[in-house]
């Protein structure tokens, strides 16, 4: 396992545009060499490179290239605030993306950020954003952030979930887990809504009928959604590990956090957000639960 684990990530390195490349004595390229050395003047730019055309986002100090600032994204701001503070605290970070949003946790005053990335070209990408950075108070794990969370013991101070709870194929157990680990969440999600998302000019035709189950006596109700291939086959396609996932509704969402024992305060509810409806807000767990 260790071994096909390592050969992936080496094979997402592969095929790398260079702007130099070495030759060999008799003058011609060798190729072989050429997949394996960047002959540029050393510069921190240059890993970012590695992953061209594949950021979702800008990196603080370089060209955006049409692509938004997540490093300066008021969501984490409203987090901080709702959360009572990152300062001395320790958060975790689940599906950091491209560790914009963990720049922001360290800029912050975080004392620690343990960030969990499943996707490894995104892992990757982290791990050039932390050294490019200088993000020293971050560390970046690989894995599934659900099974760490099931099992690990240690509760952290906060936990920031931006971008992960719609695709989830279990996004309640998942709320579980946060709510065993934290008193204070901070989510920005979509959520499911039929008359909003039946009409939709590109997700219309990517949901289920709803389905209301129920969980700790509350009624829940969630659609399947199901990623279109052309997403898949980006290479920076940074969507959840399994093909179908499963949107909550809105009231579903919160009424779960209230039997949990959280209140909730929403920052920004967007239900014109051009990829479906969304959800900025803080779970904290209340004084008497």
């Amino acid at each position: 396992m260790a071994n096909r684990l390592l050969g992936r990530l080496i094979g997402t390195l592969a095929g790398v545009r260079r702007a130099v490349s070495p030759r060999n004595a008799r003058g011609h390229q060798d190729a072989a060499l050429d997949e394996r050395y960047d002959m540029r003047p050393a510069r921190a730019e240059n890993a970012v490179d590695l992953f061209e055309g594949e950021w979702s986002g800008a990196l603080p100090g370089l060209p955006p290239n049409g692509k938004p600032a997540f490093y300066a994204d008021p969501r984490v701001d409203f987090f901080e605030r709702a959360s009572g503070g990152y300062v001395n605290k320790h958060v975790l970070e689940l599906g950091p993306l491209e560790g914009s949003h963990t720049y922001m946790l360290q800029m912050k005053g975080a004392a620690s950020i343990t960030s969990i990335e499943a996707n490894t070209r995104a892992y990757l990408k982290c791990l050039i954003v932390k050294n490019n950075y200088g993000l020293h108070k971050a560390r970046f794990l690989l894995g599934d952030f659900l099974k760490y969370l099931e099992e690990e013991p240690r509760r952290f101070d906060a936990i920031v979930a931006s971008g992960v709870l719609y695709h989830m194929s279990d996004p309640v157990a998942l709320i579980e887990a946060m709510c065993r680990s934290a008193d204070a969440i901070g989510i920005w999600t979509h959520y499911y809504d039929h008359d909003i998302l039946s009409r939709h000019p590109v997700y219309a035709n990517r949901f289920a009928a709803p389905e209301t189950t129920e969980h700790r006596g509350v009624p829940l109700t969630m659609s399947r959604q199901t990623y279109v291939q052309q997403a898949l086959d980006w290479k920076g396609f940074c969507g959840g590990a399994e093909r179908v996932t499963r949107w909550v509704e809105k009231d579903s969402l919160l009424r779960l956090f209230d039997t949990l024992g959280f209140d909730v305060e929403i920052g920004k509810d967007d239900p014109g957000h051009v990829n479906g409806p969304a959800l900025t807000f803080v779970a904290r767990k209340r004084k008497s639960a």
